[in-house]
């Protein structure tokens, strides 16, 4: 009797321990937004007995009765109310030993835990709606479901019209877009906030927020470009992108994954068009660019090239040339939305041979990316049997130069021939004076011009740079038709008219030019005095679209040349002059061009901006 005694007091003792295990317990806080939620958080305190066996393990099981009819289930850290009110919240524990090889569970014990939470809506809790009501009308209303008495309802429309205080209230858009519209609440000593969104289009687009913008990241050698540019409802969105590494562009509407060969920072470009569906108009254009760092390899980086030269020429055949050599950066300004070329290095090339490519090879270390130029002359003071300055890959003007576009690597036989002139021996004689225009500030010479002789198909035979006073001459001039033209970068240049040594004219002098603020024109053919007489172009800058007035006196047909930095013609054609000429240039991208016009009044060169 005593031995079954025993064992019972030993049964209820373990019973005892295990029903310690089961003490549930847990914490409500509701909260002021979103409305009608409650966040639940275990605070049950459980430390897990030993198993029964070697292959058993021992665990904890809750569930929860949030008391709305929704049902028992497992243990949430939150929970939604469909309506305010009490409800009892019950938490239900087991602890349970099971043996995951013969799957015999033993619950060790049960036990649940329950508190009242009280939920309701905060006196100025809104939720607000609209209506479109046609065009550009739009009602908005805000609903108080704690039905709070002496609210005042601020709203905001998102198109930068300013706060209206009312409920409900009705607003016309003017612009097409996409706009966040705002609600306070305020009143009873508290306040509340609630937003919405609408998109609207009435084909009136307001471009000073037409935003372009983009951010990346890479993963791990893809570099992935998300446009974040401002979205317009109804609005096509045409993205242009050059990644600064001399890939092609890339349109596209979607985002881009881009590889890069190697790491760096690079000056990506994005070029937003916000076009009509079936891209018959653009509304607008904006343009972003940023600095991209990219983790890489390092490339090496250099451009280089030979000069290569006519040894006819020469005295003899072993006879060495001395040159400079220039390298020359395109940079775009986004403020101005220009494109400017500046020297950014130079090197000499000491007694170079022809048969020694050694003597011959210019190389230029570590450029950032970008647009370059190469330029090379005899240098200074170096014996010059007649090479004329020229530019890659053989010419002798920068508008015609061929561009190098340099992706932090390797640019190699970017090669420079040599331009050579036509040796003459003639009685003619061409001279004259460059001289700095009003618009430039205080007039003036110019010094150290370079000055082209080109004979009657524009080959340049000769060349030669003003002296101190901007004069220039030339001399032995060989019978025949010539034209003058001074080269400078970044200015476009009206050559002289042509000229023809015979016939008992032996000389030119006065052949006179005037150096504006973007141009070189001759005195003589004043291109400002042919712009006045004969026509007027706007607007500069321009977007798509430029437009020439034709003014009266001005008969037939014009001729109109549009080309871009490197020469390359982009637009040719002929247009009468009786009635304006629109010209579209929604085919081109933003930078500098020029535009030369041709009359019977004389030849214009305008440069003209695209933004």
């Amino acid at each position: 009797m005593k031995k079954i005694s025993l064992a019972l007091f030993c049964v209820l003792i373990s019973i005892a321990g295990f029903a310690q295990l089961c003490n549930p317990s847990f914490t409500a806080t509701p909260q002021p937004f979103p409305y009608l939620i409650v966040n639940f958080s275990n605070t049950t305190s459980f430390t897990a007995p030993a198993p029964s066996g070697p292959n058993s393990i021992v665990y904890a099981a809750y569930t929860m009765n949030y008391g709305d009819n929704t049902g028992t289930g497992t243990f949430s850290t939150s929970h939604t109310y469909a309506l305010p009110g009490t409800y009892t919240v019950i938490m239900n524990m087991k602890v349970i030993d099971t043996n995951y090889l013969t799957h015999a569970t033993q619950i060790l014990c049960t036990s649940s835990f329950s508190q009242q939470v009280t939920v309701s809506y905060p006196p100025c809790a809104i939720s607000t709606s609209f209506v479109h009501n046609g065009g550009d009308s739009y009602t908005f209303t805000a609903a108080n479901p704690a039905n709070t008495p002496g609210l005042t309802y601020t709203w905001n429309f998102g198109d930068g019209s300013g706060n209206v205080v009312g409920n409900p209230v009705t607003h016309n858009y003017t612009f097409s877009g996409s706009f966040p519209v705002t609600v306070t609440a305020t009143g009873a000593g508290c306040n509340s906030y609630d937003s919405t969104n609408v998109s609207h289009f009435n084909g009136n687009v307001n471009c000073a927020q037409a935003i372009a913008d983009f951010f990346y990241y890479q993963n791990p050698s893809v570099t992935y470009f998300y446009n974040t540019s401002t979205y317009i409802p109804n609005v096509v969105l045409e993205a242009t992108w050059d990644y600064g590494d001399g890939s092609p562009l890339v349109t596209t509407t979607l985002n881009q994954g881009h590889t890069y060969a190697y790491g760096g920072n690079y000056t990506v470009t994005l070029i937003n068009k916000w076009k009509s569906a079936n891209n018959a108009t653009t509304y607008c254009i904006d343009t972003v660019v940023k600095t991209v760092m990219i983790t890489g390899p390092a490339q090496p980086n250099k451009i280089s090239g030979y000069i290569n030269f006519d040894t006819a020429i020469l005295a003899t055949p072993y006879d060495s040339v001395s040159f400079k050599v220039w390298l020359i950066q395109a940079t775009y300004d986004s403020v101005l939305s220009t494109y400017s070329l500046s020297a950014v290095d130079s090197l000499m090339l000491i007694n170079a041979y022809d048969y020694m490519p050694a003597s011959r090879l210019y190389q230029f270390n570590n450029k950032p990316a970008g647009t370059y130029y190469v330029k090379a002359a005899v240098a200074p003071g170096a014996y010059n049997p007649g090479y004329i300055p020229t530019y890659h890959l053989t010419t002798a003007t920068w508008s015609t130069a061929t561009a190098i576009h340099h992706t932090s690597g390797i640019a190699i036989n970017k090669n420079i021939t040599m331009l050579t002139g036509t040796p003459t021996t003639g009685p003619g004689f061409i001279s004259g004076n460059v001289s700095q225009g009003a618009n430039k500030g205080t007039a003036g010479n110019i010094a150290n011009l370079l000055i082209l002789l080109r004979d009657a198909s524009n080959k340049v035979i000769a060349s030669t740079y003003t002296d101190i006073n901007g004069n220039y001459s030339f001399g032995s001039v060989a019978y025949g038709t010539y034209s003058v033209y001074p080269e400078e970068m970044n200015y476009a240049t009206t050559p002289s008219s042509a000229m023809t040594i015979g016939g008992g004219v032996l000389s030119f002098n006065g052949v006179d030019f005037e150096k504006n603020s973007t141009s070189i024109v001759p005195k003589t053919t004043s291109v400002k005095d042919v712009a006045n007489n004969a026509f007027i172009i706007f607007p500069n800058p321009a977007k798509e679209q430029v437009n020439i007035h034709w003014k009266n006196g001005v008969n037939g047909n014009a001729q109109i040349i549009i080309s871009d930095l490197s020469g390359r013609v982009v637009y040719n054609k002929n247009a009468a002059t009786h009635a304006a000429t629109q010209i579209n240039l929604s085919n081109l991208n933003q930078g500098v061009y020029f535009i030369k016009i041709n009359t019977e009044k004389g030849q214009y060169t305008e440069r003209i901006v695209l933004q």
